[in-house]
Protein backbone atom coordinates (compact mmCIF):
# COMPACT_ATOMS: atom_id res chain seq x y z
CA UNK A 1 0.00 0.00 0.00
CA UNK A 2 1.30 3.79 -0.22
CA UNK A 3 1.57 5.11 2.96
CA UNK A 4 1.49 8.78 3.44
CA UNK A 5 2.88 8.56 7.25
CA UNK A 6 3.77 5.90 9.59
CA UNK A 7 4.98 6.24 13.05
CA UNK A 8 6.44 3.06 14.27
CA UNK A 9 6.22 1.50 18.25
CA UNK A 10 5.17 -0.94 20.63
CA UNK A 11 1.83 -2.45 21.08
CA UNK A 12 0.68 -1.41 24.12
CA UNK A 13 -2.63 -1.69 26.18
CA UNK A 14 -4.26 0.76 27.85
CA UNK A 15 -4.37 -0.66 31.63
CA UNK A 16 -6.70 -3.61 31.73
CA UNK A 17 -4.52 -5.50 29.28
CA UNK A 18 -1.04 -3.18 31.53
CA UNK A 19 -0.96 -6.54 33.88
CA UNK A 20 -3.01 -9.20 32.87
CA UNK A 21 -4.13 -9.36 36.79
CA UNK A 22 -5.20 -5.33 37.36
CA UNK A 23 -8.83 -5.12 36.77
CA UNK A 24 -9.41 -1.24 35.97
CA UNK A 25 -8.42 1.09 33.62
CA UNK A 26 -8.97 1.26 29.41
CA UNK A 27 -9.20 -1.89 27.89
CA UNK A 28 -7.63 -0.85 24.12
CA UNK A 29 -5.01 -2.18 22.25
CA UNK A 30 -2.42 0.98 20.99
CA UNK A 31 0.68 1.76 19.31
CA UNK A 32 3.20 3.56 21.21
CA UNK A 33 5.57 5.38 19.60
CA UNK A 34 9.39 4.58 20.17
CA UNK A 35 9.81 8.40 20.85
CA UNK A 36 7.37 9.91 23.14
CA UNK A 37 6.62 13.85 23.31
CA UNK A 38 5.51 14.87 26.92
CA UNK A 39 3.14 17.92 27.72
CA UNK A 40 3.27 19.26 31.24
CA UNK A 41 3.64 16.06 34.29
CA UNK A 42 3.91 16.02 37.64
CA UNK A 43 6.92 13.85 38.60
CA UNK A 44 6.74 10.63 40.22
CA UNK A 45 4.02 7.75 40.13
CA UNK A 46 0.59 9.19 40.96
CA UNK A 47 -0.93 5.64 40.82
CA UNK A 48 -3.48 6.33 38.31
CA UNK A 49 -3.51 4.67 34.38
CA UNK A 50 -0.88 3.07 33.62
CA UNK A 51 0.32 1.45 30.26
CA UNK A 52 2.94 -1.43 29.80
CA UNK A 53 3.99 -2.65 26.90
CA UNK A 54 2.78 -6.10 25.45
CA UNK A 55 3.94 -9.51 25.20
CA UNK A 56 3.30 -12.38 22.91
CA UNK A 57 2.50 -15.69 24.78
CA UNK A 58 2.76 -18.42 21.78
CA UNK A 59 4.41 -21.36 23.61
CA UNK A 60 2.86 -24.75 22.00
CA UNK A 61 1.61 -23.29 19.11
CA UNK A 62 2.52 -22.23 15.29
CA UNK A 63 4.46 -19.33 16.51
CA UNK A 64 6.29 -20.66 19.51
CA UNK A 65 9.68 -18.44 18.45
CA UNK A 66 8.14 -15.54 19.46
CA UNK A 67 6.93 -16.47 23.30
CA UNK A 68 7.56 -13.62 25.34
CA UNK A 69 8.77 -11.27 22.44
CA UNK A 70 7.17 -7.74 22.81
CA UNK A 71 5.62 -7.23 19.46
CA UNK A 72 6.05 -4.12 17.12
CA UNK A 73 3.44 -2.04 15.41
CA UNK A 74 2.77 0.61 13.16
CA UNK A 75 0.04 2.89 12.42
CA UNK A 76 -0.60 4.86 9.26
CA UNK A 77 -1.96 7.09 7.29
CA UNK A 78 -2.77 5.94 3.67
CA UNK A 79 -4.09 8.56 1.22
CA UNK A 80 -7.41 7.63 -0.60
CA UNK A 81 -8.74 5.40 1.77
CA UNK A 82 -12.14 6.16 3.09
CA UNK A 83 -12.71 3.50 5.53
CA UNK A 84 -10.53 1.05 7.35
CA UNK A 85 -11.81 -2.36 8.71
CA UNK A 86 -10.66 -5.43 10.50
CA UNK A 87 -12.62 -8.80 9.23
CA UNK A 88 -11.79 -11.43 11.82
CA UNK A 89 -11.97 -15.08 10.46
CA UNK A 90 -10.83 -14.05 6.99
CA UNK A 91 -7.47 -14.39 5.11
CA UNK A 92 -9.20 -12.89 1.69
CA UNK A 93 -10.48 -9.34 1.10
CA UNK A 94 -14.01 -8.98 -0.58
CA UNK A 95 -13.87 -8.42 -4.32
CA UNK A 96 -12.37 -4.61 -5.22
CA UNK A 97 -11.57 -4.19 -1.72
CA UNK A 98 -7.45 -3.18 -0.76
CA UNK A 99 -6.03 -5.52 1.37
CA UNK A 100 -3.66 -3.62 3.71
CA UNK A 101 -3.05 -5.95 6.32
CA UNK A 102 -3.00 -9.94 6.96
CA UNK A 103 -2.76 -11.77 9.98
CA UNK A 104 -3.60 -13.97 13.08
CA UNK A 105 -6.48 -12.39 15.96
CA UNK A 106 -4.68 -12.07 19.17
CA UNK A 107 -6.35 -10.90 22.15
CA UNK A 108 -5.68 -11.64 26.34
CA UNK A 109 -5.81 -15.58 27.03
CA UNK A 110 -9.98 -16.15 28.32
CA UNK A 111 -9.45 -16.23 31.73
CA UNK A 112 -7.99 -13.00 32.42
CA UNK A 113 -9.19 -9.46 32.34
CA UNK A 114 -10.60 -8.52 29.04
CA UNK A 115 -9.37 -6.72 26.28
CA UNK A 116 -10.22 -6.27 22.62
CA UNK A 117 -9.27 -8.62 19.54
CA UNK A 118 -6.43 -7.25 17.56
CA UNK A 119 -5.02 -8.60 13.87
CA UNK A 120 -1.17 -9.11 14.52
CA UNK A 121 0.58 -9.46 11.39
CA UNK A 122 1.40 -13.28 10.36
CA UNK A 123 5.11 -12.94 10.36
CA UNK A 124 5.24 -10.01 13.36
CA UNK A 125 8.25 -7.71 13.74
CA UNK A 126 9.47 -7.79 17.57
CA UNK A 127 10.64 -5.53 19.67
CA UNK A 128 14.57 -5.46 19.60
CA UNK A 129 16.52 -6.53 23.04
CA UNK A 130 12.66 -7.32 24.55
CA UNK A 131 12.54 -10.84 25.05
CA UNK A 132 11.57 -11.24 28.77
CA UNK A 133 8.89 -12.71 30.45
CA UNK A 134 7.31 -9.53 32.83
CA UNK A 135 3.49 -10.49 31.94
CA UNK A 136 2.17 -7.37 31.16
CA UNK A 137 -0.21 -7.69 28.67
CA UNK A 138 -0.50 -10.81 26.93
CA UNK A 139 -1.57 -11.73 23.74
CA UNK A 140 -2.84 -14.99 22.75
CA UNK A 141 -3.59 -16.66 19.18
CA UNK A 142 -7.70 -16.52 19.63
CA UNK A 143 -9.94 -19.74 18.67
CA UNK A 144 -13.61 -20.64 18.58
CA UNK A 145 -15.68 -21.08 21.17
CA UNK A 146 -17.75 -23.78 20.02
CA UNK A 147 -21.05 -24.01 21.71
CA UNK A 148 -21.67 -20.85 22.91
CA UNK A 149 -23.67 -19.57 20.42
CA UNK A 150 -21.05 -19.79 17.86
CA UNK A 151 -21.97 -22.59 14.90
CA UNK A 152 -19.11 -25.12 14.31
CA UNK A 153 -18.48 -26.27 11.74
CA UNK A 154 -18.11 -23.72 9.94
CA UNK A 155 -15.94 -22.32 12.76
CA UNK A 156 -12.99 -25.15 14.35
CA UNK A 157 -12.10 -25.07 17.54
CA UNK A 158 -8.89 -26.57 17.04
CA UNK A 159 -7.79 -23.69 14.60
CA UNK A 160 -6.40 -20.46 14.91
CA UNK A 161 -8.32 -17.04 13.09
CA UNK A 162 -6.79 -15.14 10.79
CA UNK A 163 -7.81 -11.79 10.16
CA UNK A 164 -7.07 -8.97 7.13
Amino acid sequence: FSAAACVAGAIAPASVGQDYRHSGGASNYICLPFAPEYGSFQGGHQHQGLVYGAELETVGTLESSLHNQNPACSVCHVTGRASQLMIPARNTCPPSWTMEYHGYLMSERHNHHRSEYICVDGSPDVVSGESRNLDGALLYFVEAGCGYGLQCPPYDESKELTCV
